[in-house]
């Protein structure tokens, strides 16, 4: 005995209004995911649905996951995303970029250090939300990101291994000196906190390493390889920058 066609569990009219409607409305402020989906029909119409099933019905109405905007409660409307895409096609860019490939790979790798500092936001939010197809699903905020509580870092990692990691939070930052002002409280990492870090925990790490490492790190941190040097307490080691490479990107960038 063949099978027949199966009924959907729910109408059109409860796809769309349910589905359809209750996505595209959550989309513009508040995105949902697929299961938060399910939730709501369940509660609205009394019936039990699997989760593959929202996934199917979802699709078919053109609703995709993709990564969410942010937008502040205090907007109060939603704005169109536009994205510019930059083309690097230029001769001098190219030569640049195969240049550094080639002096890359005649370095030893585990001779390299890298170090580098970041940031993260630490008000948790949904990166991942449903909308229709061409739409940006987005999420409300109370404050700006900028005013958000953060947690900075400064780190060092080497080939193998890593070497050293240091975090501040806003709370730790509150409680450390500004040296132009002489209040406490700074904003990030300052040039003095930096020194510190590569002063007293990178440098004795530094001095374990067998061999001359080449230390990495971005142009940030404005100061010479030689006051480099001699807040690492090194001597022969190699300090690159970067800086020449990144120039070179930001030449092309602003030629275009």
């Amino acid at each position: 005995m063949s099978g027949g066609d199966r009924c959907s569990i729910l109408t059109e009219k409860e796809k769309k209004k349910y589905v359809d409607q209750y996505i595209t409305k959550r989309s513009k402020k508040n995105a949902v995911n697929y299961k938060e989906v399910k939730e709501h029909i369940e509660k609205e119409t009394g019936k039990c649905i699997s989760l593959q099933t929202v996934k199917r019905i979802g699709h078919e109405l053109g609703h995709t996951s993709k990564k969410t905007k942010r937008l502040l409660e205090s907007e109060g409307r939603s704005f169109a995303c536009i994205l510019s895409h930059l083309s690097l096609d230029t001769k001098d860019f190219k030569e640049g970029v195969a240049k550094f490939r080639r002096k890359c790979q005649r370095v030893n790798k585990n001779r390299l250090v890298f170090i580098d500092g970041t940031g993260i936001r630490s008000e948790p939010r949904k990166l991942r939300g449903l909308a229709p197809r061409g739409s940006i699903p987005r999420v409300t905020a109370k404050r700006h990101e900028k005013y958000e509580p953060r947690v900075d870092m400064w780190g060092a990692i080497s080939y193998s291994e890593p070497l050293v990691c240091e975090t501040f939070t806003s709370q730790q930052r509150k409680k450390v000196i500004n040296t132009r002002s002489g209040k406490r409280g700074v904003k990030g990492y300052t040039k003095p906190m930096v020194k510190n870090f590569l002063k007293k925990k990178l440098a004795p790490k530094i001095k374990k390493l067998k061999g001359k490492p080449i230390l990495c790190m971005d142009k940030g941190l404005h100061s010479k390889r030689r006051k480099l040097k001699k807040l690492l307490k090194v001597v022969g080691q190699q300090i690159c920058t970067m800086s020449g490479f990144f120039q070179l990107i930001q030449r092309n960038l602003l030629a275009l």
